[in-house]
C-alpha cells in the first residue's frame, strides 16, 4: 500500500511545488496577510490625515522619501501638499514616514493591510491648522492588530489595543465556504458524487481551513516569511488530503469515472490556491 501510494504522489507533489512557487514571486503578499487598523473616535468633523511612522526606513514595498532621489516620491494625484507635510515632520525618535497616508475625515479609519511596519507611531495631521499629533511607540501584536485612538484627549495620542473577532470570524467563514464550494465542484468533475464522499471532502476542507489560519497566526512572528509558510502549509495540506482521499473516497461510494484521488487533491488544492490569489485582488477584505 505504501509503495503504491508514494509513486503516484511524487509527480503531483513536484507539480504543485512548481505551481505554488511560480506564483509566489508575483503574488507573495496575497492570501492571509498581516494588517494594522487604527480607528479614530471623537474627530468632530475636522479634516485630518493619518499615517504610521516606522522605526525602519522601509517595509519592502514602502520606503521613506530620499531627497537625493526625487523619483522616490510616492503620493496620490492631488495630494502632494499633504505628502509634503508628512515628509517635513521631524520625529524626535527618528521614525520614518513611508509615504502611505489616509484621509480619515469621513471614515475615521487607517487601514494598513499591505506590509505594515512592525514598530510604529501613529501620526495625525490637520491641514487646516497645520497641527501634528503623534503617539508613543506601538508594535503589531497579532496577525491583524487593531487600535482605537480618542482624538478628544489632549496631548500625546493614546492607542488602545483591540481585536475584531466578529470580522475575523466572518472572513474565515467566507474563505472556507468559497474553498469548499470550489473543491466540491471539482469533485463532481472527477466523478465523486455520493453524499458521503462530498461530506468527507467538505469536512476535510473545513478542518484544513481552520488549521491553516491558526497555523499562520502562530507562525506570524517567526523569521521565515509568511508567504513561505503559506506555501509549505499548502503542500502539507495537499499531502494529507491526498492520503486521506486515497484511503477513504472509494470506500464511501462508487466513482462515476476512473478514480484519481491524488490527482483530485492536486487539482483541488492548486485551484483553491490560485483562486485565492485572484479573490485577494478582487475582495481583499476577506483575506
Amino acid at each position: 500500500m505504501k509503495a503504491r501510494f508514494r509513486r503516484p504522489l511524487f509527480f503531483p507533489v513536484v507539480l504543485l511545488c512548481f505551481l505554488l512557487f511560480s506564483s509566489l514571486p508575483a503574488q507573495a503578499d496575497t492570501g492571509p496577510k498581516p494588517s494594522v487598523q487604527v480607528e479614530f473616535t471623537e474627530s468632530v468633523g475636522e479634516t485630518y490625515y493619518a499615517t504610521l511612522l516606522s522605526r525602519e526606513s522601509s517595509t519592502g514595498p514602502q520606503s521613506a522619501y530620499d531627497p537625493d532621489y526625487p523619483e522616490s516620491a510616492q503620493y496620490p494625484e492631488g495630494q502632494k501638499d499633504i505628502w509634503q507635510a508628512f515628509v517635513d515632520y521631524e520625529d524626535p525618535d527618528g521614525f520614518y514616514f513611508l509615504q502611505w497616508f489616509w484621509e480619515c475625515t469621513q471614515t475615521d479609519l487607517l487601514d494598513w493591510n499591505y506590509f505594515p511596519p512592525q514598530e510604529f507611531k501613529i501620526l495625525v495631521f490637520y491641514p487646516e491648522t497645520g497641527e501634528y499629533r503623534a503617539s508613543g511607540v506601538y508594535e503589531r501584536y497579532a496577525f491583524d492588530s487593531t487600535f482605537t485612538v480618542d482624538l478628544s484627549q489632549p496631548g500625546e495620542l493614546q492607542a488602545v489595543q483591540g481585536y475584531d473577532y466578529q470580522g475575523e470570524l466572518v472572513s474565515l467563514v467566507l474563505r472556507a465556504a468559497i474553498t469548499i464550494l470550489l473543491e466540491l465542484g471539482i469533485a463532481l468533475l472527477f466523478g465523486y458524487r455520493t453524499g458521503r464522499q462530498l461530506l468527507l471532502l467538505a469536512a476535510a476542507n473545513l478542518v484544513t481551513q481552520l488549521l491553516l489560519n491558526l497555523a499562520l497566526a502562530r507562525l506570524f512572528f517567526t523569521p521565515l516569511p509568511l508567504s513561505a509558510w503559506y506555501v509549505l502549509l499548502e503542500l502539507f495540506i495537499f499531502c494529507g488530503e491526498a492520503l486521506l482521499y486515497s484511503c477513504l473516497l472509494q470506500k464511501l461510494g462508487p466513482c462515476t469515472r476512473k478514480p484519481h484521488p491524488v490527482l483530485y487533491a492536486l487539482t483541488a488544492n492548486a485551484a483553491s490556491f490560485l483562486g485565492g490569489l485572484g479573490l485577494a485582488e478582487i475582495i481583499p477584505q476577506i483575506f
